[in-house]
């Protein structure tokens, strides 16, 4: 999926180069919907196998000069994306970034994205959960509607609601 077709049909993804740029310091704003999308995530998506292998890559924030580039020399990508979502069969292998309202890529991100589409990896941009969410469906990746519908009324990711009891993969039923 490329050009205006891909972006009429999934609006958070880019497609060819993404706008925005320079560095910045990663918000308040982005760290809580980071933790709004995580806490939402670990709610509605059953474990692997029935659901996708997701993770956040903590590629931000405020590091040691040695630190960073002891990350780097072990492989650690400037630009990944927040979010990669994993799975064998059916085949499916997505990444969403999260950024603020008013926040823009950085210049890693710029060259990164480009290089997973390239790839056939999907890459989205993402603002708020309700975004997140328009991923996930344009994804057809399953999560249970009810406790998703809770956790968007009660919108307080401090107070995480009750994770269904799904399936383990090897459970007797």
């Amino acid at each position: 999926m490329a050009g205006a077709s891909a972006r009429a049909r999934h609006p958070f993804m880019i497609a060819g180069n993404p706008a925005g740029g320079g560095k910045r310091k990663r918000s308040t704003e982005e760290d809580d919907l980071q933790k709004l999308c995580a806490n939402y995530l670990r709610t509605v998506l059953p474990p692997p196998p029935a659901g996708p292998f997701w993770f956040h890559t903590p590629n931000g924030g405020s590091r040691a000069k040695g630190e960073g580039a002891k990350f780097k020399e072990m492989g650690v990508k400037a630009g990944f994306p927040d979010l990669a979502f994993l799975r064998a069969l059916p085949a499916l292998s997505f990444c969403i970034e999260l950024k603020a309202k008013k926040g823009v890529l950085t210049k890693d991100q710029k060259e990164v994205i480009p290089a997973l589409l390239t790839l056939g990896i999907r890459t989205y941009v993402c603002r708020s959960l309700e975004d997140l969410m328009c991923v996930l469906e344009a994804e057809n990746v399953a999560t249970n509607d009810a406790l998703a519908r809770q956790l968007v009324a009660s919108r307080d990711p401090a107070k995480p609601v009750s994770p269904p009891s799904w399936p383990r993969a090897g459970a007797v039923g």
